[in-house]
């Protein structure tokens, strides 16, 4: 599903239910175990489901996942369910993707209704709480309804846990949950996302897999807003499964395939694959990122993000349904993926798609080991940055054996989507010059104006 959706209408079609709904045989890496929460009676997710596309390769499978019990769903109309998106090159992959993405949105809608609030400000706090311009907040030349940063101010605060510090620390609020707004109104000190959010039956997986989507989406920001072409990185050579997932594409299908490297420097690599097609019926782009621990895993996971994408809006009808809208009108994934079916947009892209850097690879093209959470947090921390966790839990996925966690870092640069940027945060403007990439800072009338095509 595009990043940052929020829940989907409507129930599965009755010819579909119960069709994955049997545990798939288990492959060389198929995740936590979801025996407990799959059931079209008594699970948090009820249906696993196919979901078929003659675009994709025919080593690629995908999966719908979709919830019932909407009616612990805080705020949501008792016809909704939440529905998570799983694309692998098994059915195992494919089915916890799925899976673990319902859950992840499932629990931190009904966990982030039931997270304890602190009404305080933040010098009530103290040094326990994190201060909001600690992170990338809108600028304030940007006029919003978000409200600016003051610490006399009373606002919600809720607990997490500060990794690098190993202690217990307050964070805002409306920075954390979900729904937020619809408990305290008046507070928010910028648009709130998902990216962060994670759900796992290991702990550290889930604050892992967390931070790995903050850091992704910190990279790609940042490259985005200066215009700073990443290293391009071959298709064939890096990662064997993704040779294998290409050479099955469809062979009257014209599409172009490319990758880039996003990495900066909080120690993870970033890889973006962009999927180029040449078809009527889908967007001229359609990207996918991935943070992980060796290249060949980010470059893997990346291209089947995008491969995701082109299969999303291929039954979605886009390009048709696509039209000119201004870009204080953009509200939500879909609408960027809109925009860049505009004519001249592709101008736009010119930083990515024209300009050409090679990519010399760290430490070479073998697979490195899986990186822990541990190395992960110290990564950060060498960088001046901290990883907080907080968690979103509710109790029903908590007796099954399934976290729920939102991970921060404040001071990485957030993906937003429509007209309101977060441009007011330090890091957007001085690592492009730390890394050679600038003289001088960008002012902000520098900085790309384009809407980004992620999705």
């Amino acid at each position: 599903m595009p990043a940052d959706a929020g829940p989907a209408a409507g129930p599965p079609d009755a010819a579909d239910a119960g069709l994955d709904t049997v545990p798939d045989a288990a492959g060389p890496d198929t995740g936590p175990d979801l025996d407990a929460v799959v059931s079209p009676r008594t699970g948090i997710v009820t249906h696993v489901m196919p979901f078929v596309s003659e675009l994709l390769p025919r080593a690629m499978v995908t999966r719908l996942a979709l919830t019932a019990r909407p009616e612990l769903l805080p705020g949501v109309a008792a016809d909704f369910s939440v529905m998570g998106f799983g694309v692998g090159t098994s059915a195992a992959e494919a089915r916890v993707g799925a899976v673990g993405e319902t859950l992840e949105r499932y629990g931190s809608l009904v966990g982030g209704a039931l997270v304890p609030v602190e009404r305080g400000s933040y010098r009530d706090l103290g040094a326990d709480a994190v201060p909001g311009d600690a992170f990338a907040l809108p600028s304030r030349a940007t006029p919003s309804s978000c409200v600016p940063w003051d610490e006399t101010a009373p606002r919600g605060w809720v607990e997490g846990h500060d990794l690098t510090r190993d202690r217990r620390v307050w964070v805002p609020a409306q920075l954390a949950l979900p729904c937020y707004r619809a408990r305290f109104d008046g507070e928010d000190l910028s648009p709130w996302t998902t990216t962060g959010l994670a759900a796992h039956t290991d702990p550290e997986a889930a604050v892992l897999a967390g931070l790995r989507e903050v850091e992704e989406r910190d990279a790609f920001t940042i490259r985005h807003l200066n215009r700073w072409t990443p290293p391009e990185i071959p298709l064939f050579g890096v990662a064997d499964d993704v040779d294998a997932l290409l050479a099955s594409l469809p062979r009257w299908l014209d599409l172009e395939v490319r990758a880039w490297d996003l990495t900066l420097d909080l120690g993870q690599p970033v890889v973006l694959a962009g999927v180029l097609p040449n078809h009527p019926d889908l967007p001229p782009f359609c990207f996918g990122a991935s943070c992980r621990g060796d290249y060949p895993s980010a470059l893997r996971k990346a291209v089947l993000e995008a491969f995701q994408i082109v299969a999303v809006m291929a039954r979605r009808g886009f390009p048709a349904t696509a039209t000119a809208e201004p870009l204080e009108e953009l509200a939500d994934p879909e609408d960027h993926i809109r925009m860049t079916c505009q004519p001249g947009y592709r101008d736009s892209l010119r930083w990515l798609l024209h300009e050409r850097v090679p990519w010399r690879p760290p430490g070479g093209r073998a697979p490195a080991r899986e990186t822990t959470l541990a190395e992960a947090v110290e990564a950060v921390a060498r960088r001046g940055m901290r990883v907080i966790s907080v968690d979103l839990t509710p109790p029903d996925l908590r007796e099954l054996g399934w976290h729920v966690v939102k991970t921060l870092v404040p001071g990485s640069q957030p993906l937003s989507f429509g007209r309101l940027q977060c441009l007011g945060g330090e890091r957007l403007y001085r690592l492009p010059v730390e890394l050679g990439h600038r003289r001088e800072p960008a002012r902000e009338s520098e900085l790309n104006p384009a809407p980004h095509p992620f999705a």
